[in-house]
Formats: C-alpha cells, structure tokens, sequence
C-alpha cells in the first residue's frame, strides 16, 4: 500500500472513531431525562404552560423522535396542543457545505384545541410568548439581531400527518369546528427570512355547525410563497356546493380567481338554514339609528385585492318555483365589484341583469340594468309576496335601468332611482285589492276578475321612495289608463280612467238612469276615479272635476241635439252634482 493509501486509511479511520464517538456521547450523554430536564423547562417559561413528554430518542444519524408531547391548558386539566409523536431527521454530509439539511419533520396526528370563553378572550391569547413582555422581548431581540444566518437551513419535508383541529366557543357566536388536515412542505430558510422558499400540499376534512346548521367541509389544494390553489366540496344541510379557487401574490396584492358551481339547490332550504343561525351578542346590541351607513366595506378588504370568477347553479329552487342556468360573471378591483353577466331561466321565462357597486361609498353605490323576458308574472308576484298567488297572470317583458346608494330603507328611498318599461300580455287580474274595492263602489263583480290582452306602461322610480307610473290596459270588456304616483312603500296617489264595454255599461245604467251621461259613442261609460291609500287597502273614490266635466258636456250635447229648450227645473235635476250624487247614493 502506498504512502497516499496509507493516509486515506487513516482518515478514514480517524472519521470513523468520530463518528462513533458522537454517537457514543449522544448515547450515553443524551439521555432521556437530561433533555427533558433541559426543554420542558424552557418550553413552560416560553409558553407558561405545563409540559409534558412521553419518551425521546435521539441518534446521530437516525434523528430525534419525541412521542406524547403535550401543552396543557392554564387549568392543567385539558390538552391545549397534543401529539403522538415529533421526529425530526437531518443530513450530515452537507454541514461540511455550511448547509443544515433538515430531512424531515413529521407530527403525527397532532391536536390543537381552540376555546373562546365567556368573556370573548381565546385560550391562546395567555400564552406567555404572546403577552406583551414577550411582544417586548421578541422586538429586543429582532431588532438587535440583523446578520444573516451562519448557514442554509432547509427543510426537504415537514408533514403533518391527520392534524386535528377543533374550534369551540362558549357564548355561540363562532362556528363550532372539528377539522382534520394532512400536510406536506419543503422549506428552504436560506440565509436570510427574504429568502424564505416554500411549497407543498394538503388536505382538510372538516365539519362545521353553527346553531342547527351543520356543514360538511372537504378539499385539497397547493402552496407556495406566492400562490395557493384549493378546491372544496362544500354540504350545508345536503345542499351542495364546489368551489375552486387560484390566489395569485395572496401574501401582498392578491389576484384570485373562484369559479363556485353547483347541480342543484334549493335556496328555500338555505335561507331558513340562514335564518336559524345565532346572532352574535354585537347584533343583539340595539345600536342608535343613523340615516346613512358610514362604514366602508372596501377598507376591510386586503390592500391591493382582485377577483374575478363565476357562479354557475344548474337547478335552484326558490319559493316553490324552479330557476335553471343560473349564471354570474364577476370581478372585484379597486374596491369596484362588477357583476359583467347574471342571467337564469326563471319563472318561465328569462332574466338577464348586470351591476356595478363602489365598495369605496359608505353604504354602498350601485348602478345597474335588469331585464325580464316572457317571465310569468303570477309567478314571480306570488314568489315576492306569496299572498298575491293567484291576482295577476300573463307574459311579462320589462327593461330597467336603476341607481342608488345604502342598504337601509331609510337611505335607499331618497336616492334609489330607476327607469324603465313593461308590457304583459294575455293574462288576467283577478281578486286584487284595488279591483275588489272598484267592483265593490260600482256593484259590477266582473271588474273583480279581469281578462285583458296586454298592459303596457313606463316607470320611473324619483327621489323620496316615489315611482312615477302611467299605463295602458286593453281587455275585453274594460280598457284603463292610468297614470300618478306609486310609493315603494305601497302609498298611492293615481288617478285611474276606466272604459267599460257596452255590456258592462247596460249593467251601471241599471243603477240609474243618469248613467247615460256617462256613455260614450260606442255604448260604453267612461269612469274617472283617484286611487288614495296603499295598495292593500286603497280607497277608490270618483273624480269630481273630471266626472262633472265628463256629464257636464254630455247635457249640453243633449241640449243642443233638442230641438224644445229645457225647463230651469230640468236643468236644475239634471245637473252634474245631483247625477253624480245618485250614482252614488248621495
């Protein structure tokens, strides 16, 4: 062998008696109780909990494994964190690089147990490292220490195998939540933390209730530094929904794109889930009445934030009427939130709409269009006010634009705007409160029950709650016109022109003979009446001027087609006040 041979030997040797010396100090200096007595300590004052560890190996190229480690909670009674076992593996070739290579860290099933108290203060917030002395000391500390890392340090693995989560809070006002994650990183530390380098994978199986409401959560997903991607199956009450997201730059501007589907749900079911929820203690505080919202949604959403995505529902159930194809495309930048498209098949017909809200305005400002195609009407009264199932059938088409402002009543009826046109063709009205209170004042029933070929009319919704209407009925055995004013709050102040057919004409005049002053060339009788009240108890009551005029023209008519001159006492009979008085029994 020669020289060189005999040198290597020798290193090779002298490597190896290092090696079995450190495992031989590791061994028998290592012990159990030695480094329990060195961490539980450190651990308690950092955490100023009680700790306490099952049983630790430790060897020099097999790692540390430490098994039941647990963190009281302050009582000593519960498990604050808990797992079955921590082991931690390394490399040792790359120390000669000035590299720490961390193999693996891996946490089987560890379990971490949330609690909210009474009195609003979560179980972690009396850990001693996050109590203000520690916030000191750690800002001491950060801020003297400004030099790199003397090495690389990277994780090649950290797993989390089935780590429990569960969430519990005393007064109801969080959900209450048992989660179970599996989890999978690479971490590359660097030399400094702006070079901090992570990616990895993991799962979640959670099951969420909140009051009666129960939810069944399950998804997967990938994160690095910048992005994250995840994809949920969400189950509230059998309903279900599937939500995928991408978030670009999620820790600084993020870009997100969330695409949610679903083939069938029943929005019934989901508003009285909704309804059932508790109300946090905030909401049961009776707060002072303002007439403007002051808060400012955008200001709460993370600087910088986009979204854009869509929501797509194949069959949704709403107050016992099917809506198919639903469809929403939106985006979210610069605290604007758009709605670009929401269409559906509804009612038997089709909507279509789109929006834009400034999340910038207190209270919100919003602009938008609306337009309903073939929609049935009956369905759709009856689905808004289920009491009005039956009154009104036929075609609907409409087209609105509309402005406003807050969520509130109070805010929306002063700055609420909106103009637009409807026409309902081959329907019928039928035992609404302003048709009974007509055919009632007139004793003609037919007026209760309504046919008509089409309703045309236009709107315009102006400041005050107020909307501007005036509209054309053709029926028939009645045509209508009217034309006044609407309140949002149902509030009516509309004048109303009716134009009987000649049978329902015959029908008036037997109440009266005066009735013939009331009919017009084709047999008919035109009424004027002013509609006051609301529009579920409105108060018909006929319009003098225009009626008076109405029958004033008629006797002079008459007059002239005479050819003998009335009496004064004829005149005095049959002048507009006495006929109208008669009509009514007055």
């Amino acid at each position: 062998m020669g020289k060189l041979g005999k040198i290597f030997s020798v290193l090779v040797l002298l490597f190896v008696i290092a090696v079995a010396g450190l495992a031989a100090f590791v061994h028998y200096y290592l012990t159990d109780e030695r480094v329990k007595a060195f961490i539980i300590p450190q651990a308690e004052a950092a955490l100023g909990r009680k700790v306490a560890i099952g049983d630790i190996k430790i060897g020099l190229l097999s790692g540390i494994t430490i098994r039941d480690f647990l963190i009281k909670e302050v009582d000593s009674d519960q498990n604050f964190v808990s797992a079955r076992a921590f082991v931690l593996s390394y490399d040792l070739m790359p120390l000669l690089q000035k590299k720490v290579v961390i193999s693996e860290i891996r946490f089987d099933e560890p379990t971490v147990q949330i609690l909210r108290d009474k009195n609003g203060q979560f179980n972690f917030s009396s850990l001693a490292l996050l109590s203000e002395e520690g916030d000191k000391k750690e800002k001491k500390e950060s801020g003297a220490s400004t030099t790199a890392l003397p090495v690389a340090l990277t994780f090649n693995q950290i797993s989390f195998n089935r780590a429990q989560i569960k969430i519990r809070d005393l007064n109801k006002e969080i959900p209450d939540v048992d989660a179970t994650t599996s989890a999978q990183l690479n971490v590359a530390l660097g030399r400094t933390l702006k070079d901090l380098q992570y990616k990895g994978s993991f799962d979640v199986d959670a099951a969420v209730e909140f009051g009666t409401a129960k939810t069944q959560i399950k998804g997967k997903g990938n994160i690095n530094q910048k992005d994250l991607d995840i994809i949920l199956d969400t189950n509230l009450g059998g309903e279900q929904v599937h939500v995928e997201a991408d978030v670009k730059s999620y820790m600084q501007a993020p870009n997100a794109t969330i695409n949610i589907s679903s083939k069938s749900l029943n929005i019934d079911k989901l508003l009285a889930i909704a309804a059932g929820l508790p109300k946090s203690s905030s909401a049961k505080t009776v707060q002072p009445k303002t007439n403007k919202s002051t808060e400012i949604i955008a200001d709460s959403l993370p600087p910088g934030l986009v979204a854009n995505g869509t929501v797509k529902v194949d069959k949704a159930l709403y107050k016992g009427i099917t809506t198919s194809d639903f469809a929403l495309i939106f985006n979210l930048s610069k605290g604007i939130f758009t709605v670009k498209e929401l269409s559906a098949q509804a009612y038997s017909g089709k909507l279509d709409s789109n929006l834009v809200v400034d999340l910038n305005q207190p209270g919100l400002a919003y602009n938008g269009n609306l337009g309903l195609e073939s929609v049935q009407a009956g369905d759709l009264s009856s689905a808004f006010v289920q009491k009005a199932a039956g009154m009104l059938n036929g075609s609907l088409q409409s087209a609105m634009t509309f402005s406003g402002a807050g969520t509130s009543w109070e805010e929306l009826k002063n700055v609420l705007n909106a103009d637009g046109s409807f026409t309902l063709v081959d329907g019928g009205i039928k035992g609404t409160p302003v048709s009974s209170s007509i055919s009632t004042i007139l004793g003609l029933q037919e007026l209760n029950n309504i046919t008509y070929k089409n309703i045309t009319g236009t709107f315009k919704v102006v400041e005050g709650g107020k909307v501007k209407i005036k509209s054309n009925l053709q029926g028939a055995d009645l045509d209508a016109e009217a034309e006044g004013i609407i309140g949002l709050d149902g509030s009516l102040d509309l004048p109303l022109t009716l134009h009987l057919s000649p049978a329902l004409a015959d029908k008036l005049k037997s109440r009266g003979s005066f009735t013939k002053y009331l009919t017009d060339e084709q047999g008919g009788s035109t009424l004027h009446f002013k509609l006051t009240g609301n529009l579920k108890s409105p108060k018909p009551t006929l319009d003098m001027k225009a009626s008076q005029d109405q029958i004033h023209k008629a006797i002079q008519n008459e007059i002239f087609n005479k050819t003998d001159s009335p009496t004064q006492e004829t005149d005095k009979k049959e002048s507009p006040a006495n006929i109208i008085k008669g009509l009514f029994g007055k």
